[in-house]
This record gives C-alpha cells, structure tokens and sequence, in this order.
C-alpha cells in the first residue's frame, strides 16, 4: 500500500512538473513586447478625469496570437484611482504589432486632495495589468506597467483643435495619399509658433506609418486651418489592398501637435477614423481594334478603338490616357485622349487617332493591310479624379491579340 501512495505522489509530482515546464514554455516562448505608447488626459467634467491608454503588442512569434481581456489598476503615488477589466478580444498577426485602447475614468470626488495640489506641482500616475493570451490550452497573463508624471489641476486650454474630416488626396498603383483636415484656435494672447505634428497611421489596428509634419504659426486669439499629408507607400498599401477585397478598412490615424507657450510644453491630442475600400486597381483597359483609317505617300492615319471600365463606386472625370501602344514589332503608335468621364462600374469605348510622316511607317502600314489580326501590348498610364479631388492614378500594361480593321482605308494618289 505504501509502495502504491508513493507511487502516485511521484506520478503526481511528475505530472506538476511537467505542467509548469509546459505552462513556462508557453510563457516564454509566446511572450510578447507590451509597450504603453501614450496615455492621454481629459476633463470632460469638473468630478471626472479621462484617460485613454494606447497599449501596443509586438507578436514576436511565428504564429498569431489571440488575446481575450485586459485588467489595469491605475494609482497616483500610494492612492488607487481605477481598476477594472475589459474585453477587448482580437488577434495579434505574426512578427507584427497590434493596438489596444484603454479608455479609463477616475471619479476625482474620491481624491480631493490630489485636486489640491497646485499647478506646477505633479503627480505620478502608474498604470498596471495585465493581456490576458489565449492559447487555447492556456489563458496566460502578460503584465505590463507604465509611469507617467503629469499635472492633475484643470486649467483653461489656451488653444483647442477640431478634426474637419479626412480627404483622400489620390490613390496610384503603390502608394494612398490621406490628408487631415485641422482646425487650431489660438486663445492666448500670444502666438503660438513652432507647431509640430507628430502621427501614427493604423490600418486594421495595424501600424502602417507614422511621422512628423510642421504646421504654420497661428495668431494671437486667431484660427488656422491646416492639412497634414500622409502617405501608406507600396508594401504597406498592397498589403492592406490585397488582403481587404471587397471589404472596408478602418485607418485610424491619431497623434499629437506640441508647441510651448509661455515657457510650458503644450500639447494636444487628436484622434480620426476613416473606413475605405479600397479595389484592386481602379481602371480595366483592353486594346480592342486596331485600324488604318488614312494611307497615302505623306502620312498614315491610325486608328485605335479601346474599352476602358471605371471599377471604383464614384464617376471619374477629366480623365487623360498617355502612352505608346505597340501594334507589331516594328509599329508603335503614342496615344493621348483628355477630359474623358468614366461612370461607375460602366465600359467607355474610346476611339483615338494618331499619325505617322515616317515613311517606313508607311510602308509597314501598306503590309499591315494585309492582315487580319496582330500581336500587340500596351503600356498606357491613366489619371483622373473623383468630384472630392481625390487624384485617381493607375497603369494598364499588358499584351494582347488585336483586328486589324482596313475597311475605311482612303488611298490618296498623287
């Protein structure tokens, strides 16, 4: 019988061990970078403070990482503020970063005394917790903790920014272009110079760019209106292009503008959110007949007949087609058509003339005559734009087999 429990007390203690090997693996092996980015701090009445908590994961692992919940205690020196759980489920891709927004209150009627504490004075808010992992086998904590020193008394802003909306400026084969629409009031009586925007760009939760932009001064008790440029280049563009067809994606693009006025650091958040969908490519293009309208010993005059279908949900206007088509090996032609109007997800047939006094063109011409069809390619670049402004830039390239059409062919003798 003894043999039996110590059996089983080994067997037990073996078990344990290898479930805290396993739970340690996990541990180490999945662990992921948890930065807190920024904390932003509002009033938005006079018995409560606002702070929203941008957490950022970093998966450095090879498969993706769900997470389930956050807690977080927030305390200012000995004190408790906050503390509490939310759920914020989603999924962390492989080798790449996620953001998390915490959105907390604290009742300031339960800590007078940290009101109380003048101006210039300030406090040292902490805040802690934990993302809770779920791995399946496992719901694993990950903690993480953040200082910050700021000042808790509740002044008059001496400026306030108001979000007008955001544009996007033009969309081409491997970039998207977004502008911020700002408006900034200057209520000091003071103007306020060296205006710096600092901006981070999420796509999909997904941090696609950031930067820094410098604004114009803005006068004493005045307003100004800014815009603050962005641009996704190619790899995170496509990214973001080829694995959202057909679906809208969520940029949210938020940052700060910091100046100092009398001799104190002023900053002021801002926060936007646009969804977009964004298509493969905006424009179809195919070479459809080929003729030669005009044939005589001075000139030849071409004719080229293409279908273009505007794929994007808006009317295109004041479209313009550019480039050489290459009708056989030794004939290429340059095409250029202006001012052309696409309607949505409707084929425009567009017939363009172009000619040729080179006179070995025209004796290719006279042999092109004779044939029904040819092997030709195109490398043709479209631009036009939305009734927002939105530039709309796109290229059509490819090869193709085209009619040669000699049905109209004028012969001129001389």
């Amino acid at each position: 019988m003894k043999k039996i429990l110590i059996t089983a007390v080994l067997l037990a203690a073996v078990i344990a061990a290898a479930a805290g090997g396993a739970a340690w693996y996990m541990y180490t092996a999945f662990r992921p970078t948890i930065i807190v980015q920024k904390v932003a701090i509002d009033f938005p009445s006079d018995t409560i403070l606002a702070l929203l908590i941008d957490l950022e994961i970093h998966n450095q692992s090879q498969i993706p990482l769900p997470y389930a919940r956050v807690d977080y205690q927030v305390s200012a020196d000995t004190m408790n503020l906050a503390q509490g759980t939310l759920n914020l489920s989603g999924t962390v891709d492989a080798q790449k970063a996620a953001l998390l927004q915490l959105p907390v209150r604290v009742n300031l009627a339960t800590v007078k005394e940290l009101r109380s504490k003048k101006a210039e004075q300030k406090v040292a808010l902490t805040i802690a917790g934990n993302v809770y992992l779920d791995l399946k086998i496992k719901k694993i904590a990950f903690p993480f903790s953040f200082v910050r020193e700021t000042e808790l008394q509740k002044t008059g802003e001496p400026a306030t920014l108001v979000i007008k909306g955001v544009q996007v400026t033009h969309i081409a084969p491997n970039e998207l272009g977004l502008a911020v629409q700002i408006e900034l009031s200057n209520k000091s009586d003071k103007p306020i110079n060296s205006l710096l925007a600092s901006y981070s760009v999420f796509g999909n939760k997904e941090l696609v760019l950031n930067g820094a932009f410098k604004l114009k001064d803005m006068p004493t008790k005045g307003t100004s209106t800014a815009s603050v440029p962005l641009t996704i280049q190619a790899e995170k563009f496509n990214k973001l292009k080829n694995e959202n067809i057909g679906r809208p994606i969520s940029f949210l693009i938020k940052g700060d503008i910091t100046t100092t006025l009398k001799a104190q650091k002023l900053q002021i958040p801002f926060s936007v959110t646009k969804e977009l969908e964004l298509v493969e490519k905006p424009f179809d293009v195919k070479l459809k007949k080929f003729r030669i309208i005009k044939l005589n010993f001075k000139e030849c005059v071409y004719g080229i007949a293409l279908d273009v279908k505007s794929l994007m949900p808006n009317e295109i206007k004041n479209v313009t087609i550019e480039g050489p088509i290459q009708i056989t090996k030794d004939v290429s032609v340059k095409v250029l058509d202006k001012n052309i109007t696409l309607q949505p997800g409707k084929t425009t047939e567009l017939h363009i003339e172009t000619h040729s006094q080179n006179k070995g063109l025209i004796k290719l011409a006279r042999e092109l005559i004779k044939m029904k069809r040819t092997q030709s390619s195109m490398d043709l670049k479209l631009q036009g734009e939305t009734a927002d402004g939105t530039a709309i830039s796109s290229e059509a390239k490819g090869n193709s087999t085209v009619d040669i059409d000699n049905s109209t062919v004028q012969k001129e003798n001389q």
